[in-house]
């Protein structure tokens, strides 16, 4: 009489990490449960398969698509392989959601500009821990007159579109998962007036006068900026 020998575990099932609203798989190694009698083995979930969707016995595969994946935290699941005759065996693991973290800005650098000039700033690309794609939004700067191209990065003022002034420009990343998450990044944007000559009254040089001079009045600058001359 040949006793039937019942499926055991060989390498126990290791932990394994998704991160939220990301698609996932995990595939159970074929050397987990080993069957001395070289029977094929059946493999089943015993517990339901949340936080994954489907398990595919077949290849031992759990799977869940992106945006089902919504909620952090650990659970445990448990795998049963069961051989012809029904010995079975199991093992636990534990599958953790991580957060979903946001895009991080880069450096940012506040511009000056010349009023009624044209110019233009690109700023550096945001970067995401999970390599997500992510959409940027001007939260600011658009409604006070400027332009901004999400393709390129690029924020721009063309001349008489913006007053002079100090602008707060919020530009937004998100990413395109469910729970995703954003983040923005802040810089600003001086518009600089030109300083302003006052009237200069008209000279009279003598022919043959030698040692004149003139001072001329001061200019005025709104922004209170520090002024140089040049004859």
């Amino acid at each position: 009489m040949t006793i039937n020998q019942k499926p055991y575990l060989n390498v126990p099932i290791a932990d394994t990490t998704c991160i939220q609203g990301h698609a996932c798989t995990y595939t159970i190694p074929a050397n987990t449960f080993l069957d001395d009698d070289n029977e094929v083995m059946t493999y089943t979930m015993t517990t339901a398969t949340t936080p994954f969707s489907t398990f595919t016995a077949t290849t031992r595969t759990l799977s869940a698509a992106a945006y089902v994946m919504n909620t952090v935290g650990s659970t445990s699941l448990t795998m049963q392989v069961c051989d012809k005759n029904a010995a079975c065996f199991t093992d636990d693991f534990s599958v953790v959601v991580t957060p979903n973290t946001a895009p991080a800005p880069g450096t940012l650098t506040n511009q000056v500009w010349a009023l009624d000039t044209t110019q233009s700033y690109t700023f550096p690309a945001y970067t995401d821990a999970q390599g997500d794609a992510f959409t940027y939004t001007d939260l600011s700067c658009i409604l006070d007159g400027f332009a901004f191209n999400p393709a390129t990065r690029t924020v721009s003022m063309a001349p008489s579109t913006v007053a002079a002034g100090v602008y707060t420009c919020i530009i937004e990343a998100d990413d395109t998962y469910v729970n995703g998450v954003n983040t923005a990044g802040v810089f600003t944007i001086t518009i600089n007036t030109r300083p302003v000559q006052n009237a200069l009254a008209p000279q009279t040089l003598y022919k043959g006068e030698t040692g004149w001079t003139y001072t001329s009045t001061a200019c005025t600058d709104a922004d209170g900026d520090t002024t140089t001359w040049t004859a």
